[in-house]
């Protein structure tokens, strides 16, 4: 590889640098361990309007997920991570002006926007890049590397963000914005290698209609690795929710969030950079499979039998995000063409969103009915069903992908 980046090396080193450093700066998320504090001390809001605000930015990722991507197919790439960027900087100034609940509304609203234009447009720059130039092999550890960096910065920032916080509570917010208005600069350094766009055919719907038709029914291996990301990753992000819950039922000082969040992106990010090295021993769709099996155990027995040793084991949702997210990316760059990538990748992230919103209602109702420990395991119970449907799945496409 290092022969090939000498001879191409301007745009394929330059844009793995400069992807890598956007992604380090949008992973600088400051605010992330002391969202609840912020919203109570400093807006005034209970826990209950966080999660309203929660679920403003999660439902315009549903509702932008797609459009995104398809715009990221037909516009230039390094435009939209930009836009997305600036979305994300004028999002947290919202909420850092934000007097009123309605205002932090609004906010996470405009985050979620910046969210949807980077994802997909990130890792199918990246693929593209190395497409042009024959290179597409190294994809893998690439974007492993990449995933991996932006998770080792986001538990530092995290850690950073903790004791900010203590000095003056606006200090984290105002890092925050700096960091993604760094990101849009960077952004705009990237260079935007020679791909195939598409053209509406019909209308942006009609278009949006028919990648979407072509991942979930044309292609049975693509439809089993978007099953698996909804599954996984919207099971696991509900899972983020109940980590800081389990934590109060241990009793917990509060105080030691930030570290144990700190050790769980640790992990993740060890994940991404190091996972690529199971490729040579496993097949993708097993890895996909011991996955599932390991988050089923942690989360039942985590549930079924509360203690630290639950603590431990919910670490296995960052070691399932830091390996499979990369891994199953790539995966997907393998079997869909430059034109409609990013938006099978958003399609799959957006499924994954699907999942996340009412398995964190039923988990978030039956911790308030029972407990925080019934609420745990039945995120395994979830795992298992869905997983039992992820197996069926990929052993229907496995005749179709032997290789895979």
């Amino acid at each position: 590889m290092n022969a090939m980046i000498r001879k191409y090396g301007h745009p394929v080193r330059r844009n793995s640098i400069l992807l890598t450093t956007h992604n380090g700066l949008q992973a600088m998320l400051f605010m992330l361990p002391v969202f609840v504090p912020y919203y109570t001390h400093v807006l005034g809001l209970g826990f209950k309007e966080f999660l309203i605000g929660e679920i403003a930015f999660s439902a315009v990722i549903v509702l932008m997920e797609v459009p995104s991507g398809w715009l990221s197919d037909i516009w230039k790439r390094r435009v939209v991570l930009a836009l997305g960027s600036l979305f994300n900087a004028g999002g947290f100034l919202l909420l850092f002006l934000a007097d009123s609940f309605a205002q932090t509304v609004v906010a996470q609203a405009t985050i979620g926007v910046g969210c949807s234009l980077c994802s997909g447009t990130n890792t199918a720059l990246l693929y593209d890049t190395l497409l042009s130039y024959r290179m597409q092999k190294h994809c893998r550890r690439i974007e492993g590397q990449r995933h991996s960096s932006g998770l080792y910065v986001a538990g530092f920032a995290s850690l950073a963000g903790g004791f900010m916080y203590v000095v003056n509570p606006q200090l984290p917010m105002v890092m925050t914005i700096f960091a993604y208005l760094c990101a849009f600069c960077v952004a705009l350094f990237i260079h935007e290698p020679v791909r195939m766009k598409r053209t509406v055919e019909k209308s942006v719907f009609h278009d949006l209609v028919k990648t979407m038709r072509y991942a979930l029914h044309g292609h049975k291996y693509v439809a089993a690795l978007i099953a698996f990301t909804a599954l996984v990753f919207g099971v696991t992000q509900a899972g983020l929710w109940v980590q800081q819950a389990y934590y109060v039922l241990l009793d917990i000082p509060e105080m030691y969030y930030g570290p144990l969040m700190f050790v769980g992106l640790m992990i993740a990010g060890s994940g991404g950079l190091f996972g690529h090295l199971i490729d040579d021993y496993l097949r993708p769709q097993t890895v996909f499979i011991l996955m599932v099996l390991v988050l089923i155990v942690a989360y039942l027995i985590s549930g079924i039998i509360p203690g630290y040793h639950g603590v431990v084991l919910l670490y296995a949702s960052s070691i399932a995000y830091g390996v499979g997210l990369p891994m199953v990316q790539h995966a997907i760059n393998e079997r869909v063409s430059s034109e409609r990538r990013a938006t099978i990748l958003s399609t799959a992230m957006l499924c994954a969103r699907f999942v996340f919103m009412p398995v964190a209602l039923v988990v978030s109702l039956i911790a308030d009915d029972i407990g925080i420990g019934a609420g745990t395991a039945m995120l395994g119970v979830v795992m298992a069903i869905g997983g039992l449907a992820v197996l069926y799945l990929f052993r229907q496409a496995v005749t179709n992908a032997p290789n895979a």
